[in-house]
């Protein structure tokens, strides 16, 4: 079976490393060390292949950062078992490792460099530190598998820290990380890609109908402040915003629940009407701080 295939693997590459000498060529050696460690992980071994990964990543070799990426994978999935600190610490010196100066150098563009740099990220979230973890999120590069969710992260993780009264930060300071949240937004595809899962279609959407709170808002002191016309510009590119997610939706191929795409509709849809309180009321009764759900139509009521 798989399990002896493994297992026999597992002894025929420890066995070829143990015979290699200073003349057996790198990419040999490399290879067999790659093998090894991708053995040890398919048998179930997880410790073990995050000690034969590390080892790889640190001789900074060809293979090195396939055998970081492969020891990043186990570590995650063992930490989601066995959520103990020793664990966590390891997982954070193989990243910071990862994405020191001199593994830079070799392994900028390399995948596994965005892996790193998102698990940095996470790690700094889970400590409360949601400044080193925007910072990092910021630079996950576009083409990075799981671009579209962690962008969807930045914004949720920014806007909860500017709202946190908890957070010492003047309001200038949290004007400009929701700004950062909004960038985030903006970073995002304007549709949601095609063989998107339904987990990352959910935070994108999410997402996305953050950016109608931040125009309504801008409208909404544009009025206060009588500039009419800007306001209404904003009102224009609210409703077009929202009615080319509502179409989207309709037609995206993502397999989402039923009840979160009705949520989704009726949120999305033109004619619903939001209000304040229960009530109806127009963009100068909103101020700072208060919670309405603001309606699409011609109006514009909030």
């Amino acid at each position: 079976g798989i399990g002896n295939a493994n297992a026999l693997a597992h002894a025929a590459l420890s066995q070829a490393l143990n015979l290699a000498t200073n003349s057996t060529p790198v990419a040999k050696v490399d290879e067999a060390r790659l093998l090894l460690a991708t053995t040890l992980y398919r048998m179930g071994d997880g410790p073990r292949a995050i000690v034969a990964g590390m080892a790889l990543a640190e001789a900074r070799t060809k293979r090195s950062p396939q055998g970081a990426g492969l020891a990043i994978r186990a570590l995650d999935e063992l930490l989601r078992r066995e959520p103990a600190d020793a664990n966590r610490q390891v997982l954070r010196r193989l990243v910071e490792y990862i994405l020191s100066p001199a593994s830079q150098k070799l392994w900028q563009a390399d995948p596994v460099s965005a892996v790193a740099r998102y698990q940095l990220a996470m790690m700094a979230n889970e400590d409360k530190d949601f400044a080193a973890a925007i910072d990092n999120l910021e630079l996950i590069p576009s083409d990075f598998a799981g671009f579209v969710y962690s962008q969807g992260q930045l914004t949720f993780i920014a806007l909860a820290a500017a709202d946190d009264k908890a957070n010492k930060l003047t309001d200038a300071e949290r004007k400009q990380i929701r700004a950062r949240a909004r960038k985030a937004i903006q970073r995002m595809p304007g549709s949601l890609p095609l063989d998107a899962d339904p987990t990352t279609g959910k935070m994108y959407y999410y997402a996305q109908m953050e950016e109608p709170k931040f125009l309504y808002r801008e409208a909404a002191e544009d009025l206060r402040a009588q500039k009419f016309a800007d306001a209404a510009g904003k009102y224009k590119h609210l409703g077009k915003f929202v009615q080319q997610h509502h179409d989207a939706l309709k037609k995206s191929p993502v397999k989402f629940e039923d009840k979160t795409k009705k949520e989704w509709t009726f949120i999305l849809d033109k004619a619903t009407k939001l209000t304040k309180a229960g009530k109806s009321v127009t963009a100068k009764d909103i101020v700072a701080g208060d919670t309405a759900t603001v309606s699409y139509d011609d109006k514009m009521m909030a």
